[in-house]
C-alpha cells in the first residue's frame, strides 16, 4: 500500500509539473497532504512494531493518494487545450484590439511627423 501511494503521488506530481493550466482545489491538495502525512504514520507504526496501525495508515495513504489522483476536476481541465482556449477568445479580442493597434499606429504616425517638422 505504501508503494503504491508513493507511486500514486509522483504520477500526480509529475502530472501536474507537466500541464500549466491544471488548477489544484485545496480539497485535492488537502488529500495529498494526508496521503503524504499517513504513510510517515505507517512507516514510523511500522519501524516500532504497530502493524496493525501501521497496516491501517498505509489504507488510507493509499485511498487519499487515488482520491486525489482521480479527482474529476482535474480530469476535467485534460480536455481543454489551450488552442481551443485561443479559438474561444481571439474572436472576442481582436474586434476589440483592432482599433487599439490601428490608434497606436496613428499616435505613432503623428509623433514622428511632429518631430520631422520641428
Amino acid at each position: 500500500n505504501i508503494l503504491e501511494a508513493r507511486r500514486t503521488l509522483q504520477s500526480l506530481s509529475s502530472l501536474l509539473s507537466q500541464i500549466s493550466n491544471i488548477v489544484i482545489t485545496e480539497e485535492i491538495a488537502r488529500r495529498f497532504e494526508v496521503s503524504l502525512d499517513a504513510i510517515g504514520d505507517s512507516l514510523r507504526d511500522f519501524k516500532v512494531g504497530n502493524l496493525k496501525e501501521g497496516h491501517s495508515a498505509s489504507q488510507l495513504a493509499l485511498l487519499q493518494s487515488e482520491a486525489a489522483f482521480f479527482d474529476p476536476s482535474l480530469l476535467a481541465l485534460l480536455y481543454f487545450p489551450d488552442d481551443q482556449k485561443y479559438a474561444i477568445y481571439v474572436p472576442y479580442f481582436l474586434p476589440v484590439g483592432l482599433p487599439i493597434l490601428m490608434s497606436i499606429k496613428s499616435i505613432v504616425k503623428l509623433i514622428k511627423n511632429k518631430e520631422k517638422s520641428d
